[in-house]
């Protein structure tokens, strides 16, 4: 099995150490391309070879738990919700990368973040990724009628060779730390797919809240919204935006997403806005994806 890639005495894979100053609140992290994330991860570049890519949703985990960290006074358990989040470029590791995550505190309760790389010549940090974080307010979401939900999938069965197939032809090639993805069914607009930890990092769960192949399944699962999923685009289709992320629970081995375009949003292709639950066998909202 493959480690969750946490060197010793580090706080988290995706979060290894507090490089904090008195300017800023800081963490570090120092990625060579070989944690499961990346490797499992790779995107079809311009001159066809794929590069291993920092999948979108790590950055949500590295933030929530940059934020958990830096104010003591809240509970890894509390609801926190992550808002505007933009996703400018992806992380690249064709090497060593170090990556930074500041954090800035904003008017009110609200902490920016920012993800950055850092290049070996000392120059400038590059951007990735943005966003807001702030304790949910609100109530978790009523519990997902699972049953109800498969019996309204009238549009038929999506298996997991044909959903990865079909990724593979984008230029997706997921490994099998991020083949979570058992079945989605189909149906008007919304798609329920069945999510498994994979085997191939069974022992990494503990180490995160949203681990980081059953999110990325969640994502994965879009593909269920597709009229034809073996006409799909010829091109890798990444995630660039984030209306809201809420995260109320940690993930279980075994999960469920329910996929749906936002109010309003019309189209087959993957550029839709989508609405995103991802929950327990019970149908407990772990974490809310919107827009």
């Amino acid at each position: 099995q493959r480690g969750a890639g946490r060197p010793d005495g580090a706080r988290h894979p995706l979060l290894q150490h507090n490089v904090s100053d008195l300017c800023r609140q800081r963490y570090g992290s120092s990625f060579d391309g070989g944690e499961f994330f990346l490797a499992d991860h790779r995107v079809a570049s311009q001159a066809g070879e794929p590069i291993r890519v920092l999948p979108a949703v790590a950055y949500l985990e590295m933030a929530r738990a940059a934020v958990v960290d830096a104010t003591p006074e809240r509970q890894a358990s509390d609801a926190l919700r992550l808002d505007d989040v933009v996703w400018l470029h992806p992380v690249v590791a064709d090497g060593r990368v170090d990556v930074l995550l500041e954090l800035s505190a904003e008017d009110g309760r609200d902490i920016a973040f920012e993800v950055l790389s850092v290049s070996g010549d000392g120059g400038e940090p590059s951007p990735h990724c943005r966003g807001t974080a702030r304790p949910s307010q609100g109530e978790p979401p009523a519990t997902l009628d699972l049953a109800g939900l498969q019996a309204r999938m009238s549009a038929g069965r999506l298996d997991a060779d044909t959903l990865y197939t079909a990724y593979h032809a984008m230029g997706m090639r997921f490994g099998p730390a991020h083949r979570p993805v058992d079945w989605v069914l189909r149906g008007d607009g919304e798609a329920l797919a069945c999510l498994s930890l994979p085997a191939a990092v069974g022992d990494t769960l503990g180490a995160f809240r949203l681990h980081p192949s059953l999110l990325d399944g969640a994502l994965q699962a879009s593909m269920g919204l597709l009229a034809d999923p073996s006409a799909a685009p010829g091109e890798p289709s990444l995630p660039f935006a984030l209306d809201s992320l809420t995260v109320y629970a940690g993930c279980a081995r075994r999960m469920f997403t329910w996929v749906r375009r936002c109010p309003g949003e019309r189209g087959g292709d993957l550029t839709a806005r989508l609405d995103i639950d991802l929950c327990d066998e019970d149908g407990r909202v772990c974490a809310a994806l919107r827009g």
